[in-house]
């Protein structure tokens, strides 16, 4: 078997969960890329291996070290329809790719799966402060992968010649891997350009990501049909790392991956203040003509929105607003240390756009809040509450395709938890789709 090794390219950019060395020729992957260990034929059963994570219901994923679940579940009474396995240990090249538009992957080649964490524990200052992941937030995930072919969305390192070169691929859960798009050759004297951060969208059925010398600071984000290959120029960007996809409106941000523990804020205010573009919470509405980031911080928030027109601008945020900073321009500071702020988020941080100018906030009570369409400024008061009250814990909403009802996961002070939805208009009680099993405790939904 070849040895492991990862490459700091792949880690800088947000893209590596765990990384191991393939060969185009390689060793093969011992079949442990579907159902789960391998380990006496535990759940799920071999059906729900086979079938697409595509179809009626909702996908939802957990992660572990070297590996990513997916899952569809029925959102009418919460079972397991499908499940799919994405293990690095199994990885090797494909021979026949699935896509149209896909190829082997050329000579040696280094795979790292997306990071798919969603919470952030800080504890680097002996605190117990808990920082929500933006480009880990649940209903980001959406993108990670392409339901109609069950595969995983991966980074790929290539050794063409002398030079070392990233682009994107898929991975299927029977561990073979394809690139994406054609190959790219090196010189080897000179920075070769490279494509990062893949992000499916559910609306077209494209693949964005972006394109970029790996240290440039100017980049291009692109999108890619993964069944017929052909690529389309989508904007550009500046100091861009990553790109983020909103699953409702289409609408792209392209922005940098600054770790809390990088070294650019180690000992410094900027990592109280901003903690990096990592922390921020990005959101648009579904007509993508107001776009809003808010920067999380355990003590401080800022919030920032700003109106587009949709018909005219291409759905590229790259400008964000610094914290510290004097508005760029078309953007609406709403509001500052929002935690001790008189305003109708109450101390609680935004998830997703329910409406052209309501904004959902985490909590129990899944809070809607409502935005001034002239100003753009918060409205003192929440729009309406889609739980009025009970001792439950209610958490990872995610936004149905049609915009009509939100998806959760409600605990129970016993612990019990199961799968509901409730109508974004709130004109009634949640409805119970199903109880969570035990073995699935640590899954979360990512798209409906």
């Amino acid at each position: 078997m070849p040895e492991e090794r990862s490459h700091p390219s792949l880690w800088k950019h947000g893209a590596a969960l765990a990384a191991v060395v393939m060969f185009a020729t390689g060793c093969g992957g011992g079949g442990g890329g579907e159902g789960g260990d391998g380990e006496g034929g535990e759940a799920p059963g071999e059906a729900a291996a086979q079938e697409p994570l595509a179809g009626e219901g909702f996908l939802a994923m957990d992660c572990g070290d070297g590996a990513i679940n997916a899952y569809r579940f029925s959102d009418q009474d919460g079972s397991l329809l499908a499940q799919h396995s994405y293990d690095l240990l199994s990885a090797t090249a494909a021979a026949e790719p699935r896509q149209g538009g896909g190829r082997t992957p050329e000579g040696e080649f280094t795979t790292a799966l997306p990071d798919c964490d969603i919470n952030y524990e800080d504890g680097q200052d002996g605190s117990d402060s808990w920082w929500p992941l933006s480009r880990n937030q649940a209903h980001e995930l959406a993108g990670l992968f392409i339901p109609e072919t069950s595969q995983l969305l991966v980074t790929l390192d290539e050794q063409v010649d002398s030079a070392l070169i990233t682009t994107i691929g898929a991975m299927s859960s029977d561990g073979t891997v394809e690139a994406l798009l054609p190959g790219n050759e090196g010189s080897g004297f000179s920075d070769t350009v490279g494509q990062f951060s893949p992000r499916y969208n559910h609306n077209d059925g494209r693949v964005y990501y972006l394109e970029k010398v790996p240290d440039g600071e100017e980049g291009t984000v692109k999108s890619v049909d993964p069944a017929s290959g052909d690529v389309q120029e989508v904007g550009s960007c500046t100091d861009c790392d990553r790109i983020i996809l909103d699953p409702y409106s289409g609408h792209v941000y392209a922005t940098n991956f600054l770790p809390v523990d990088s070294p650019e804020y180690e000992g410094s205010w900027e990592r109280s203040v901003t903690g990096g573009r990592e922390y921020v919470r990005h959101f648009s509405n579904r007509e993508g003509t107001l776009v809003g980031h808010l920067y999380v911080e355990t003590s401080t928030g800022f919030l920032w929105t700003r109106a587009r027109d949709s018909a005219t601008e291409a759905p590229v945020s790259t400008e964000l607003p610094a914290a510290t900073f004097d508005p760029p321009e078309g953007w609406v500071q709403t509001l500052e240390d929002y935690e001790d702020s008189e305003s109708a988020l109450n101390g609680q941080r935004p998830v997703f756009m329910v409406g052209e100018h309501e904004l959902l906030v985490e909590g129990d009570n899944l809070t809607i809040v409502g935005f001034d369409p002239q100003t753009l400024e918060l409205e003192p008061e929440p729009v309406r509450h889609l739980i009025q009250g009970g001792d439950r814990t209610n958490t990872t909403p995610v936004l149905s395709s049609d915009g009509t009802r939100v998806l959760f996961r409600s605990t129970a002070p016993d612990g019990s938890s199961g799968w509901y939805s409730v109508p974004v208009d709130g004109s009634a009680e949640p409805t119970e789709i199903g109880a969570v099993a035990p073995e699935h405790s640590e899954i979360f939904p990512i798209h409906w």
